[in-house]
C-alpha cells in the first residue's frame, strides 16, 4: 500500500511525502518500506520538476538491506485526464552494485467525483541492463484544500 501527501506552499512550490509498504502474506511479514520527500516547483500549466530523496528498507534472502535514492522528476500533464511522469534516480545500494534507473509513469485519472476519483497508472523501469519490470497501481485521489493524498494498491510483474 502506499499513501502520498503532497501540500502547496504557494503557487511555484509544493512539498511532498510518501511511505510505502509491501507485506509478504505468505511468510506473515512487512517485506518492504521506503519514505520519499521532496520539493516540486511548477514551470507552466503543463510541467513540473522536482528533486527528492527516497530511503528503501528490504528484506532479501531473509537480510534487511537499505539503499539510498536521490531522483529527479519531470511531471507532465496532457489534457484533464493524463499526467506523466519521468524519474532518473541513483540507486546507492547497501550490497549490490549501484545504478542509475530511468522510471516513466503514465497515470489516467477520472475526474467525476469531487472526492474518490479513481486512477489508474502503470510504470516501466529501466537500467543499463534494459526493461526491468513493471509497476501498476490502482487507488483513489482525495482533496482537503491544499492537501492531496492517493491511497493505492500496487501489483507488480517483473522480468
Amino acid at each position: 500500500t502506499t499513501l502520498n501527501l503532497t501540500g502547496k506552499l504557494n503557487q511555484k512550490w509544493s512539498i511532498t511525502a510518501e511511505g510505502e509498504q509491501r507485506y509478504s502474506w505468505e511468510n506473515s511479514y512487512v517485506r518492504y518500506f521506503h519514505y520519499d520527500a521532496g520539493a516540486i516547483r511548477t514551470i507552466n500549466s503543463n510541467l513540473k520538476l522536482g528533486v527528492f530523496y527516497r530511503e528503501v528498507y528490504e528484506i532479501k534472502k531473509g537480510v534487511r538491506v537499505i539503499e539510498h535514492r536521490p531522483h529527479v522528476d519531470a511531471f507532465l500533464t496532457h489534457g484533464k485526464n493524463w499526467k506523466w511522469r519521468a524519474r532518473i534516480e541513483w540507486q546507492d545500494k547497501e550490497f549490490d552494485e549501484d545504478v542509475w534507473r530511468f522510471r516513466i509513469r503514465p497515470t489516467y485519472e477520472l475526474h467525476k467525483f469531487k472526492q474518490g476519483d479513481p486512477f489508474i497508472q502503470t510504470e516501466l523501469n529501466f537500467t543499463k541492463y534494459g526493461f526491468t519490470r513493471n509497476r501498476f497501481n490502482a487507488g483513489l485521489t482525495f482533496h482537503w484544500g491544499k492537501f492531496t493524498t492517493q491511497p493505492a494498491f500496487l501489483f507488480v510483474v517483473g522480468w
